[in-house]
Order: structure tokens, then sequence, then C-alpha cells
């Protein structure tokens, strides 16, 4: 973890910023191939994005993203700071941005991810596998067992709050509000971990 952590702090902004958006341009475009390939002609992007019971929706997203949220600074506070290391790349994503720029990486970030792994994956192969899938991606908390089941955890609740809503939105909202408080608590250190 030390040699990911000195190259990310030797990494220019920009380059570190140039990978997020080539990753997650290359998901969205895979999610619009996988799409087109197998599911436009059993759901329309209206059916996928449709606002009935958006209100519901997203109320149902908020308290998911609460509970998560509440979940991961509890346990941050409780458990060994190594629980939680993965090599610097949040910290490093989100040091020396502010608000608004946070808001802007979180919606990109929930929005790309989610319409790849709930609209389109989980359409095609089922919860499970999905959620394996996007566990999979975040690689990088892999190494760390309980980070790694954590966010495993956090897949399958996406998926069920998805299942359950039927409602993208609901899942792109709770993805977006779990990344921007979390990315704020971390950019502004309101949260402590135990050494």
């Amino acid at each position: 973890m030390n040699d990911l952590r000195d190259k990310l702090d030797s990494m220019p902004n920009r380059v570190l910023f140039l990978n997020l958006a080539l990753t997650q341009g290359v998901l969205f475009v895979v999610g619009l191939i996988l799409y087109y390939v197998f599911l436009r002609k059993k759901m329309t992007i209206t059916e996928l994005y449709h606002f009935n019971d958006f209100g519901t929706a997203m109320l149902y997203g908020t308290v998911f993203a609460v509970v998560i949220i509440t979940l991961d600074v509890w346990l941050m506070k409780r458990l060994p700071k190594g629980y939680f290391d993965d090599g610097g790349i949040n910290e490093r994503i989100f040091r020396d941005v502010n608000v608004f720029q946070i808001a802007v990486i979180a919606l990109f970030v929930a929005f790309v991810e989610e319409w790849l792994f709930r609209g389109v994956l989980q359409n095609l192969i089922g919860l499970f596998w999905t959620s394996i899938l996007f566990a999979l991606l975040h690689y990088r908390y892999l190494n760390k067992w309980f980070y790694g089941m954590l966010v495993l955890a956090i897949s399958f609740g996406f998926g069920t709050l998805y299942q359950w809503t039927g409602n993208l939105w609901s899942v792109i909202w709770a993805h977006f509000l779990i990344d921007f408080i979390l990315g704020c608590l971390i950019r502004y250190r309101l949260v402590e971990t135990r050494v």
C-alpha cells in the first residue's frame, strides 16, 4: 500500500482526475453497448429512468444512504484505521477539492456506476452477479477483507433497493449521497479513525 500511496502523492491532480474521468467514461460506454445489444428491445431508457413514485424512491434512497453513512462512520470510529485503508485514493481525490467539486465527482460516479450495474447488468445477470462485479470493480478494497466485505454488502444493498423500488433514481441518489457525504467528511477531516 505504501507504493500506491507514494505514486498517488506524486501524481498531479489533473492526472488523477483524468484517470477517474476515463475510468467512468469506459464504464458508461460499456453500459451503453450492453444496453443496446441486450436490453434495448426489453426495456426502453424511459422505463429505466421513469419518474413514477419518484418522491418515494428518493426517500428510500435517502434512508438507505443515511443508514450506510451512519454505519460507516460508526465503524471508522471503532475499528483500526487499517481496516479502511484504500491506499490513500479517496483522501487524495477529495483533499484538494471544494464542496461543489465533491458533489460533481459524486454525482458523476453515482450516475455512471448505477447506470451500468443496476440499470444494465442487474437487468441482465441478476442481483447476485451484479453485486459481485461491483465489488470487483472496487478492487482496491479487496486486499482489505473488511472493507471488501463492506463494499460487497453495500452493493447488495443497492441492488435490493433497486429491486424494491423499481426505480434507478433511488440507487443513483443513495450512491450520490454516500459518496458526497463521505467525500466531505474525508475532505474536512471530520471523521477520525482509531489507530
